[in-house]
């Protein structure tokens, strides 16, 4: 029986997004197994850890879509970008802030 669908289109990186509500639940004793398409998009790292601490609860993580056969510099590869994406992100919406924020004091002065 399906408890309930997650859906989260957030970064493997971001640890603040409604997918991960799933965890809570889990622990609750609400669902047995989680079935994600890519072990990377519940968490970019400690995936092992994760899957590790939900066994505790009698909780397993199931990959529909992984891969078995990447190689480990595939997935140090992998890792590294996606560090870099997320850090860019960052440094973008801070840009965006203090853009907004200059405008915004401009438009108080007129």
């Amino acid at each position: 029986m399906i408890y309930k669908i997650y859906k989260d289109v957030g970064s493997g990186l971001n640890m603040n997004r409604k997918g991960l509500w799933m965890i809570r639940d889990a622990k609750k004793g609400l669902c047995s197994t989680i079935f994600i398409n890519f072990k990377d998009r519940l968490t970019r790292f400690g995936f092992k850890y994760l899957e590790a601490y939900l066994s505790e609860f009698n909780v397993s993580i199931a990959c529909v879509n992984e891969l078995d056969d990447k190689r480990p510099e595939s997935e140090l590869v992998e890792d590294l970008v996606a560090i870099v994406h997320s850090f860019c992100g960052q440094l973008y919406r801070m840009r965006l802030a203090r853009i907004l924020e200059t405008k915004n004091r401009r438009s108080l002065k007129l």
